[in-house]
């Protein structure tokens, strides 16, 4: 079974939120990590679902919120099976 690694019960916003704050380093700001968010969010077009719990997004949409937060890690190279 495929099985999303999404918290449930944050936010999309939070949940891309937790790698960009990881990406940042010790003088990271909240404008820093609201635009990694948001543009993260972006480009996987969700976006417009930042508020929305992401339980409460539906299997593909959890499966892009996973897309961008491998996104949010700024990664060179993103291998998706």
């Amino acid at each position: 079974f495929q099985i999303t690694s999404v918290f449930a019960n944050l936010t999309a916003f939070d949940n891309v939120a937790l790698p960009v704050q990881r990406t940042l380093t010790d003088g990271r700001s909240k404008g820093q990590v609201r635009s990694g968010v948001m543009a993260a969010l972006e480009r996987t077009g969700l976006a417009d679902r930042a508020g929305t719990l992401a339980g409460h997004l539906s299997y593909g949409h959890q499966r892009l919120l996973e897309v961008a937060m491998g996104l949010a890690l700024k990664p060179r190279l993103l291998i998706l099976d």
